[in-house]
C-alpha cells in the first residue's frame, strides 16, 4: 500500500478564504461552512477526475465527505468523515439539540423575560459583565449550553448598555468551557479525598 500524500499547493487556502468571506458577507455560518467544505472537495476531486467531473458531482462528493468516505491511498485519504466516528456524530447531535433548546428559549420569550428581570437588578456595565461571568460559571452542565444560554440572555442587556458584543463573547469564552473542565477536576479531587 502506497502511503504517499498528495500536496495541492497554495490553492488549499481557497476553502478557508471562501468560508470566511461568505460568512462575513452573508452572516450565515452553516451555509458558509458547507460552501467551504464543498470547495475543498472540488479541489481534492478535481486532482483525480478533472474539474468538470468534480463540479458535476460536487454535492454528492460533499455529502460523502461529511458522512464519511472510504480510504483512498492514491489521495492519501484514510477513511475520514465528520459523521463516520460515533463520538463525532454524538457531539454534533448534542450541539444541534442544545441549539434547538436555546432557540425555543429565545423565541418563547423566556430568555427575554429573564433578561428583563436581570436588567432591573444590573445597573452598570461593570455589573452586567460581572453578572455574565457569574451566570457563565454557574451553568456548568455543558460548555455549549453555558455559552449559548448566557449569551442569549445577556445579548439584549449588552446592547442596551452599549457594551460591545465582542466583550460578551470574551467573557463567555473565558468562563463557560474552563469552569466545566475545572468543576469535573474539582469533583474528582473531592471524591478522591473521600
Amino acid at each position: 500500500m502506497d502511503n504517499t500524500v498528495v500536496h495541492y499547493g497554495i490553492i488549499t487556502i481557497l476553502p478557508a478564504i471562501i468560508t470566511i468571506g461568505m460568512a462575513i458577507w452573508s452572516k450565515r455560518v452553516i451555509e458558509s461552512l458547507l460552501l467551504g467544505i464543498m470547495s475543498a472537495v472540488i479541489i481534492m476531486h478535481s486532482y483525480t477526475s478533472g474539474i468538470a467531473h468534480s463540479l458535476l458531482y460536487a454535492i454528492t462528493n460533499t455529502f460523502g465527505a461529511i458522512a464519511g468516505h472510504s480510504a483512498n491511498s492514491e489521495l492519501g485519504l484514510r477513511g475520514v468523515g465528520m459523521l463516520r466516528n460515533a463520538g463525532r456524530a454524538e457531539v454534533i447531535i448534542v450541539v444541534i439539540l442544545l441549539g434547538t433548546f436555546i432557540t425555543i428559549l429565545d423565541k418563547s420569550g423566556g430568555a427575554f423575560a429573564f433578561g428583563e428581570w436581570l436588567s432591573a437588578k444590573v445597573k452598570s456595565p461593570k455589573g452586567a459583565q460581572n453578572a455574565t461571568a457569574l451566570m457563565g460559571c454557574s451553568l456548568f452542565t455543558s460548555a455549549y449550553f453555558s455559552s449559548l444560554a448566557t449569551g442569549t440572555v445577556f445579548k439584549p442587556i449588552y446592547d442596551k448598555m452599549n457594551i460591545s458584543r465582542e466583550k460578551l463573547a470574551f467573557i463567555l469564552d473565558s468562563t463557560s468551557a474552563h469552569i466545566n473542565v475545572l468543576i469535573q477536576f474539582l469533583a474528582g479531587l473531592l471524591i478522591w479525598e473521600l
